[in-house]
C-alpha cells in the first residue's frame, strides 16, 4: 500500500506527459444501475400481519424474483463533451455482451 502511494506522483507525471502531446484524447466512462421495482425501497419489501389466517393468499404467497429488473445507464465523456449515452434494460447480471447486443 505504501509503495502504491509513493508511485502516484511518478505515474501522474508520466500520464501528464503522454496526454500533453495531443496525440491522445482523454475519455472517461461511468455507469449506474437503477432498480425498477418498488420493492427496492426498504419500506416496501415486507408485509407483516398479526393474523396469518385472515391474510389474502395473493399477499401471503407472493413470489419474489431472484434478480430484480434494472436499467443500466452508461455514459462516456471526452474532452469534446458527451460521446455516448446508452440505456439497457437488464434482468440478471450485466456483462460484456449487454452493450454488444444493442
Amino acid at each position: 500500500m505504501d509503495q502504491q502511494l509513493e508511485e502516484i506522483p511518478t505515474r501522474a507525471r508520466r500520464l501528464y506527459r503522454i496526454l500533453s502531446n495531443n496525440d491522445f484524447e482523454l475519455v472517461m466512462d461511468d455507469d449506474k444501475l437503477f432498480l425498477l421495482q418498488p420493492q427496492s425501497v426498504q419500506t416496501n419489501r415486507e408485509f407483516r400481519t398479526s393474523d396469518k389466517l385472515t391474510t389474502a393468499p395473493q399477499i401471503k404467497f407472493k413470489r419474489a424474483q431472484k434478480f430484480e429488473s434494472k436499467i443500466l445507464a452508461w455514459i462516456t465523456i471526452s474532452e469534446n463533451g458527451f460521446r455516448n449515452r446508452s440505456f439497457f434494460k437488464t434482468k440478471q447480471a450485466v456483462d460484456q455482451t449487454t452493450s454488444l447486443d444493442k
